[in-house]
């Protein structure tokens, strides 16, 4: 199923979190405070989607 979500652009936080190397931990907290936060947020089940660019850091590559 990731790599469906993965077609479509979206990447669910554990992925995100590997391919950043943040933590889930990190990532939840991020949003809370308005840092990071996710391209999407299912209203079902309230999962946290990010989308490939926000892999992206300014100033160089990912």
């Amino acid at each position: 199923m990731a790599e469906a979500r993965e077609i479509e652009g979206e990447l669910t936080i554990g992925e995100f979190g590997r391919r950043s190397g943040l933590s889930h931990k990190a990532l939840r907290l991020y949003d809370v405070s308005g840092l990071l936060t996710p391209a999407r947020v299912n209203p079902v089940n309230g999962a946290r989607l990010y989308s490939l660019g926000q892999l992206e850091r300014p100033g160089g590559s990912a």
